[in-house]
């Protein structure tokens, strides 16, 4: 059973990583287009590669002491958090940052034409990003997930499920 989750996790895996590719492949192709320069394509980029970030997680998740060392579940407790944790990153400042820029836009009171470029929109996204990291690090450096192998009952030792868990 477990090991039929696995490969349907990696099946929907797959299905997110092809379309988050099609979707990049679109916009680079039609980057030149008047609409998709409208819609800062660099962040429809930015937010397809969060997706796939996120979704690599799932590889992870399904590593554990039957199918592979205790060192390589140990190493894959601790990239789970960070897969998703700057997957979700990378997308949700590609949205906030879009949002911000037409905010920029719209809150200017004399609705005279400005210019907002998008390294002026990339500031929200290289301080989310920065804080995300080292938060990350921290906890990498300081208390990492380790897997360990506990028993569901303590008269039968032949139950037993595994998990991530902190060591402090």
């Amino acid at each position: 059973l477990i090991g039929s989750i696995v490969i349907a996790g990696w099946v929907l895996m797959a299905i997110v990583m092809a379309n988050a590719l099609a979707f990049i492949g679109w916009t680079l192709y039609y980057w030149e287009d008047r609409i998709i320069k409208c819609s800062q394509p660099r962040f429809l980029v930015m937010l397809c590669s969060g997706t796939i970030i996120m979704s690599s997680a799932i590889v992870t998740i399904g590593i554990d002491d039957d199918n592979s060392s205790l060192e390589a579940a140990d190493k894959a407790c601790m990239a789970t958090p960070w897969l998703i944790s700057m997957g979700f990153i990378t997308s949700f400042s590609a949205l906030f940052s879009k949002i911000w820029r037409i905010n920029k836009i719209f809150q200017n009171p004399s609705f005279r034409r400005i210019t907002v470029t998008e390294a002026d929109v990339l500031v929200p996204f290289l301080i989310l990003f920065t804080l995300n990291f080292a938060l990350l690090l921290t906890w990498t450096l300081y208390d990492p997930l380790r897997y360990e192998r506990l028993r569901v009952d303590k008269s039968n030792p032949l139950v037993t499920y595994g998990t991530c868990r902190f060591e402090k």
